[in-house]
């Protein structure tokens, strides 16, 4: 009997994990071997009950309103009934199994010929109450054999899976399995072909659920196959699953092993490979060549695959296969991206071409614009993100508001690279607004204070060209006090630009005041904010030290804090030489500023530290001379001279 084979084929590119797998369509259910249902041997056995028992007739054992047939015109009914399924005639079968059963229904035997008729025509209904009631009657009196009742229950296996029903087929299979397998022994061995399915499919009901149980189920079926038959195509599908369970429980090498069998066997087939299984595979072998580091051996299956889909392809459009060319498409896509990312030759042509196959993912279009921004194409990566953003779906799972995110702030700094400023603030800004919708507050308070960093700088640059001066430096100042808000830790970058700002408020509202911004105050105390954040960053960048190991990130990292550091004591210590008049504390604020300039001159970088030292310099000369300190200061000024010179 030919058997019907699940196949546990991934739907999703296997980077990102499985999902369910492909529904089963039920197909031929008739015997694929000669023996068959055989009516006489019921028949020959009543003959023998009677005998025994000569009181009990068929009338005793029918309902009297029910015609009743003898031995021989009965035989005859089910021998057309039998010959019109083998043929394919469904109709005519299930006209005369019909005719079988009005005369003598409480026969199970009728009732599993015409289910199995029903299922072919695909009136899954009507099957579906046949071998019910085959069972029922068969519980009833007239008792099926092992080897039918488990017939029965298997193809109830199958209709239920198809109809999504998995906790009533995995009973069914249950059922199926304990029909023929009683104290550990097979009751029938005609049975094995049913035991070997029904272990496979059973195992594929528990594949995700329960794969440990599952790799059980399908080498309890390699058990029951026949040595001569163990290469044999027809187990193509219990293959598959037995190297998938392995490839899910992380068992790679064995899993690699048992799918480049299965290739193997599907190339010598008669029939050849089929290429949708044959694409499952070689797919699921990319992903275990890739973990494995054979990147050659995964090349070439990725290669191959792309090869015979396009071939695929190509006939389903000759043939007009709306639906054959979408799945051609969804797996071309999937493969295209799987070459892009995998492999570091792979050309800009793959992003294409994975575009081209399906226009409604993001990801693509977003690493085209990687690249574009790497070649500084400013222009092509604005529009590719622009169609990232366009194509977005929150509801895949794959795909969150912090990839949104990262969107939108790729495409303001395209935005900053071409001096659009005000659209980069509106970038940055809906990515604060995305930041607002995440749950993890770990990423709120490192992201977004760093974001709104970036928009104040913006806002301050186009305070530079704009004439609109309050609007532009509120909005950067608003930003920055939100930056130190969000952020759990105190943020020393917002600080640092904060007092920044309230220094230009400072010497804004000191000219409208008529004020000298050097020397006086300013009567909004903007002057006073900006001492206090000055304060602020000296006490947050009190641990820093250039890191001496191989991360340059760290190191550059370690450094920035340092640069932020010195600004802050030079600036603090101008404020009290002129302002607040306290010049020992300016001295030693200039003297903190200097000595980080000496320790880490060449980390620092040679211009700013030349340009810093005359600043430094300067002002040491003149807040030595205030204190009293004449030779200081006269040092400082020589020293300032000699640098001038050089």
């Amino acid at each position: 009997m030919r058997r019907h084979n699940l196949f546990c084929i991934s739907k999703r590119v296997l980077t990102r994990g499985y999902t369910d797998v492909r529904k089963p369509i039920i197909i031929d259910f008739s015997r694929k071997n000669k023996k068959d249902y055989e009516f006489t041997d019921v028949m020959n056995q009543k003959s023998r009950d009677q005998k025994t028992n000569p009181a009990q007739t068929i009338d005793q054992t029918t309902p009297s309103s029910t015609p009743i047939i003898d031995e021989k015109a009965y035989s005859m009914y089910f021998d057309i009934a039998k010959e019109h399924l083998r043929e394919g005639n469904l109709s005519k079968s299930t006209e005369v199994l019909s005719e079988c059963i009005k005369h003598w229904h409480s026969n199970p035997i009728p009732y599993v010929h015409r289910g199995r008729a029903y299922l072919q025509k695909g009136e899954i209904d009507l099957g579906l109450k046949d071998l019910k009631k085959a069972i029922e009657l068969s519980n009833q009196s007239l008792t099926l054999s092992d080897h039918d009742l488990a017939d029965v229950h298997y193809n109830l296996g199958i209709v239920y899976l198809n109809r999504g029903m998995k906790d009533s087929s995995l009973l069914e299979y249950n059922k199926c399995i304990n029909c023929i397998i009683k104290n550990n022994e097979i009751v029938d061995p005609d049975s094995k072909e049913i035991l070997i399915h029904a272990f496979n499919n059973r195992g594929h009901l528990l594949l995700q659920s329960k794969p440990d149980q599952a790799l059980l189920d399908f080498e309890k079926a390699f058990d029951y196959i026949e040595p001569d038959s163990y290469t044999s195509p027809e187990y193509t599908s219990l293959r598959f699953n037995k190297a998938k369970v392995l490839y899910l429980l992380g068992r790679q090498k064995e899993s690699k092993n048992d799918f480049d069998n299965l290739l193997d066997i599907m190339k010598w087939s008669k029939t050849g490979p089929k290429v949708d299984l044959e694409i499952s595979v070689r797919t699921i072998l990319i992903n275990l060549c890739l973990s494995l580091g054979d990147l050659s051996e995964a090349s070439n299956h990725l290669n191959e695959s792309i090869t015979k889909l396009l071939g695929l392809r190509t006939s389903a459009q000759l043939d007009q296969d709306k639906s054959l060319l979408r799945d051609c498409d969804a797996q071309l896509h999937r493969l295209y991206k799987i070459r892009y990312k995998s492999f570091d030759d792979s050309s800009v042509s793959d992003i294409n071409n994975c575009i081209k196959h399906c226009k409604m993912d993001s990801e693509p279009f977003y690493d085209r614009a990687m690249l574009n921004i790497k070649n500084k194409l400013y222009d092509d990566a604005i529009f590719d993100l622009t169609a990232a953003l366009q194509r977005f779906d929150p509801t895949d799972p794959y795909k969150t508001l912090l990839n949104r995110r990262d969107i939108e702030v790729k495409r303001a700094e395209c935005y900053e690279f071409k001096g659009d400023w005000y659209s980069a603030i509106m970038d940055y800004k809906s990515a604060i607004n995305d930041l607002g919708k995440v749950d993890d507050a770990v990423v709120k308070s490192s992201v977004a204070p760093a974001i709104h960093v970036r928009i104040a700088i913006l806002y301050l640059r186009c305070n530079a060209i704009s004439t609109d001066y309050s609007r532009d430096v509120g909005e950067a100042l608003r930003s920055l006090t939100s930056a130190i808000n969000t952020s759990e830790r105190s943020f020393v970058d917002a600080y640092h630009h904060r007092y920044h700002v309230y220094q230009q408020l400072h010497q804004q509202q000191c000219k409208l005041s008529g004020l000298d911004p050097l020397f006086e105050s300013d009567d909004e105390g903007y002057h006073r904010r900006a001492v206090s954040d000055m304060e602020k960053v000296i006490q947050l960048t009190e641990d820093s030290s250039v890191v001496n190991n191989s991360d340059q990130d760290e190191k550059l990292r370690m450094i920035h804090r340092l640069i932020m550091r010195q600004q802050a004591l030079t600036n603090i210590g101008i404020a009290n030489l002129y302002i607040l008049k306290n010049y020992s504390s300016a001295c030693s604020n200039f003297e903190e500023s200097l000595n980080i300039i000496n320790r880490h001159a060449t980390e620092i970088g040679q211009n700013y530290v030349t340009t810093s030292l005359k600043r430094l310099y300067k002002l040491l000369s003149l807040s030595n001379f205030k204190v009293g300190r004449y030779v200081n200061s006269g040092t400082y000024l020589l020293m300032l001279l000699r640098l001038n010179k050089k």
